[in-house]
């Protein structure tokens, strides 16, 4: 159990740093550019939803290194907590593989590597937090 508290710190760690690169996302994939096309409404609510996933990404790095003894099972709301960032991880990786843009994904290659890598990670050790391994 000791190891995979050891993980979910960790996990929580690559969630702020997910966070981090999200304030710097914009300039990267030009986003003003892009957004000026759109109506004020559509730009006013992607922006919003970024900057929900960024706080939602911040607080569940926070959660990790802070309650990581609940979410591999001190608790049943900490497994459940667990289960939910499976649920919200494990599709991460197949979104990206599958769904983004191939062009912009050779052009940043270790960028995108790293996301797929980081978000299988993350994948597995909730869902391992969430079935009790190692407990």
């Amino acid at each position: 159990m000791a190891y995979l508290i050891l993980c979910i710190r960790a996990a929580g760690v690559i969630q702020l740093v997910d966070a981090a690169a999200n304030v710097a996302l914009p300039r990267k994939i030009g986003l003003r550019e892009n957004l000026s096309g759109v109506s004020p409404l559509i730009r006013q609510i992607f922006l919003s939803h970024w900057a929900y996933i960024i706080f939602i990404l911040a607080a569940f790095g926070i959660l990790c290194w802070f309650f990581a003894p609940e979410l591999v099972g001190a608790s049943s709301l900490g497994r459940f907590l667990s289960l939910l960032l499976a649920v919200f991880w494990l599709p991460r990786a197949f979104i990206q593989l599958f769904y983004f843009d191939p062009e912009f994904r050779r052009q940043n290659r270790a960028a995108d590597i790293v996301f797929i890598v980081s978000s299988l990670f993350l994948g597995a050790v909730f869902t391992a937090a969430a079935l009790g391994v190692g407990r």
